[in-house]
């Protein structure tokens, strides 16, 4: 670009060939793109999305649900570029059955992406059921439920195969029922307006099998009515009760301390345990309770799982209320950092439990809980009997099952060991396609990113060449 003498600018044939140059390089790159567009697919060309729903209404077919994903994934060998694969975009307003369930984790091990969103306004659900160590065959049903957002409008439900057990609302969660005599797998469902949203199973675990009770305590009124308390319960009751230092009651047959006789000890009084007897007992897995003037034995210090400290005060006319237990004699107890307190008063541990090797040892701060028993209200002796039966339940020892020890000898290992299955269905599906994501954005029509860089080159090419006519037009040329 020069002045010419008359003050006006003129354009350079050097200006006009740059312009052109510029022009010619961007229609030549545009046209290239074009070209291998047409000849085979881009690197980033977005994988197609397919969309698939999991309602009440195909929430348990398999099948169906199998043969669209089969699909997918033949595609999905059939395409050289793994970047292509056709993606799953899965939408669920109920929580899959367990076939549902592993069709997807085996789409997913297979390759076939897959994300997930849901409309539950459950985040978790988890179930157990298991048979309390007892003469009586009582099972505790217990499940816990996350709820989101939605939770206001849900409620949780829980059967067997005879029926309806108990419903509650989602303030009440989580729920713990116990029952007997129950018939078939125990299901939770989280329900809005009474269609299941999320059902976890289990079936009802093997029965358990508990073994007699050795009690060592001094004749009186708490080894008697501790004793009627538990025969009333079903336990089969052993007891060498001390008359002096040189004279002993016996009732039953009572044998050595060991698992093939017993399943728990109760121990009331000081020495009366020998320590190595009760360290032994609690490494085959038995249960030690130890209450009452016990739990400052010394010979017993190194096994407690919490030491006394000063005397609680009685609580005047308590044993007439619905706290009868302030109304008794008892410890106050320092608790270990390895135990667990099972109950308290206020601040105060009163039952402590923890376990010793494979057993489990628990410390009662009570003594003479026989007077509840005998002044409390009309109720008093079923609530003492009850009370007792739970401490012993809290440590008992139980022979495995033939069903257990078939299992562990078989050297196999189920599907159940791998994935949460029933009892938390949640947690399973999760554990088998993954987290909860947004839906994948549908595909961009056309041929994409690389389209726009065609139209790109194209506009640089237009433009180019304008300003080379615009150069030679303000210079005179034609």
């Amino acid at each position: 670009m020069r002045s010419r003498d008359d003050g006006r600018l003129v354009m350079t044939p050097i200006g006009e060939r740059a312009a052109r140059a510029v022009g010619i390089v961007a229609l030549t790159l545009a046209m290239l793109l074009a070209v291998a567009q047409a000849i085979g697919p881009a690197d980033h060309t977005p994988p197609r999305v397919e969309g698939l729903r999991v309602d009440e209404r195909n929430a348990d077919s398999a099948v169906a649900i199998a043969r669209t994903l089969g699909t997918l994934v033949a595609r999905s060998a059939a395409a050289s570029d793994s970047r292509r694969w056709p993606a799953v975009s899965l939408s669920l307003s109920v929580v899959p059955s367990a076939s549902v369930r592993a069709v997807l984790g085996s789409a997913v091990r297979a390759g076939l992406p897959v994300a997930w969103s849901d409309s539950l306004g459950v985040g978790a659900l988890a179930l157990d059921v298991s048979h309390v160590p007892a003469p009586h065959a009582t099972t505790v049903i217990a499940a816990q439920a996350s709820l989101t957002g939605q939770g206001t409008a849900l409620a949780m439900t829980a059967r067997d195969a005879a029926g309806l057990l108990d419903s509650v609302s989602p303030s009440s969660l989580p729920l713990r029922i116990r029952a007997t005599r129950l018939q078939g797998p125990v299901r939770i469902a989280i329900e809005r307006d009474g269609h299941a949203l999320v059902t976890a199973s289990m079936p009802l675990p093997a029965p358990v099998t508990v073994r007699r009770v050795l009690l060592m305590a001094q004749t009186g009124w708490e080894s008697k009515f501790v004793i009627a308390a538990l025969e009333e319960m079903g336990w089969l009751v052993d007891a060498t009760l001390l008359l002096s230092p040189t004279s002993r009651v016996t009732i039953g047959a009572p044998g050595i301390l060991d698992t093939t006789r017993y399943s728990v000890a109760v121990v009331l009084d000081s020495g009366l345990a020998r320590t190595g007897d009760v360290r032994r007992f609690l490494e085959q897995g038995g249960g030690v309770v130890i209450a009452g003037d016990a739990v400052r034995d010394p010979r017993l210090v190194s096994l407690l799982p919490a030491h006394a400290m000063d005397d609680r005060a009685v609580v005047a006319g308590a044993l007439l209320t619905d706290q009868p237990r302030r109304g008794l004699s008892a410890l106050r107890l320092r608790a270990d950092s390895a135990s667990v307190v099972l109950e308290r008063e206020d601040r105060d541990a009163m039952v402590v439990a923890a376990r010793r090797g494979v057993g489990r040892v628990l410390v009662s701060g009570y003594r003479s809980t026989w007077h509840w028993r005998m002044e409390g209200t009309d109720g008093a002796a079923d609530a003492h009997r009850r009370w007792w039966n739970d401490l012993l339940s809290a440590v008992t020892w139980t022979p495995p099952s033939e069903s257990v020890e078939a299992d562990t000898t078989s050297g196999t290992t189920s599907s159940a060991a791998r994935w949460p299955g029933d009892a938390a269905p949640v947690a399973d599906l999760v554990a088998r396609i993954g987290a909860s994501t947004t839906r994948l954005a549908p595909p961009t029509e056309g041929r994409g990113r690389a389209g726009g860089r065609e139209w790109l080159l194209f506009a640089i090419a237009c433009s180019a060449m304008l300003a080379e006519w615009a150069m030679r037009r303000l210079r005179g040329a034609p």
